[in-house]
């Protein structure tokens, strides 16, 4: 008498997937919720940390942004400051006796870790390139004085 054993192997086979398929689900739910309970603890980390920050704040200050501005809307999606759009936003207010001080803050933003290297980057080339701004525009000043000084000579 032959017994036919394919219909139970199946099934094996079959309960052996759903438990391997059902391990993994478990597994990748326990690993999501402890990544974003991670996540979350990191964030919250890190906006106590930018929320304390004098240089955030004399960032704040400098670029003009009032105290009810929420830092949160200038937060990037790993947690680091936006330093790029809110240079692009308020950089216009500031002023070139402030620059140097502005580079310091940054400096120390970048050390506390709150910006990224890219923003920290674009910031210092802002700031060179706002100098040289004034530089020129003092020259150019100078230049006009110098040619109407010696247009009234003659």
């Amino acid at each position: 008498m032959k017994i036919n054993c394919e219909g139970i192997n199946n099934k094996f086979i079959s309960s052996k997937k759903d438990v391997k398929y059902n391990i993994s689900n478990s597994f990748t739910k326990i690993l999501n919720s402890e990544k974003s309970e991670a996540m979350k603890r990191n964030e919250e980390i890190l906006n106590k940390k930018i929320n304390s920050s004098n240089n955030v704040k004399h960032f704040n200050k400098i670029l003009g942004i009032g105290n009810d501005k929420d830092i949160n809307m200038y937060l990037k999606d790993n947690g680091k400051v936006d330093v790029k759009r809110m240079l692009d936003e308020y950089g216009g207010k500031v002023k070139t006796n402030e620059l140097r001080e502005l580079s310091k803050i940054v400096t120390g933003m970048f050390k506390e870790e709150l910006v990224d290297e890219e923003d920290y980057f674009y910031a210092l080339k802002w700031i060179a390139t706002k100098a040289k701004q004034k530089s020129t525009i003092i020259n150019i000043k100078k230049k006009e004085f110098e040619v109407i000084t010696s247009l009234d000579r003659e």
